[in-house]
């Protein structure tokens, strides 16, 4: 990420938890968002979003431990695209499935 002005990190919790003191350490000049997302019947659902700082960033990172499906990092992007623009975004986890990256 380097060369990057304005970078977000969006925390989702809880599992994006984890690996928020290691970028939060590597990226200090980084906004942090903190989104809660809820598994539902039917769908996820934003919960709880912090405010966003900026409308417009050079990268947004979607922070979570686990991709199983993609759902939660898509209903991430859904939720911050109400309130920013990013040229460029990525998700960093710790595990995902293939379904997920694909």
């Amino acid at each position: 990420m380097a060369g990057l002005d304005r970078v977000l990190c969006v925390v989702i919790l809880r599992g994006g938890a984890l690996l928020y003191p290691s970028f939060a350490q590597r990226l200090p000049t980084a906004d942090f968002l903190m989104l809660g997302l809820q598994r539902g019947p039917d769908r996820v659902r934003c919960t709880y979003r912090s405010t966003v700082p900026q409308s417009h960033y050079d990268q947004v990172v979607y922070l979570d431990c686990v991709a199983a499906t993609g759902d939660t990092v898509l209903t991430a992007r859904t939720a911050i695209a109400e309130c920013c623009m990013a040229e460029q975004e990525l998700a960093a986890v710790i595990c995902s499935s293939r379904p997920a990256t694909a």
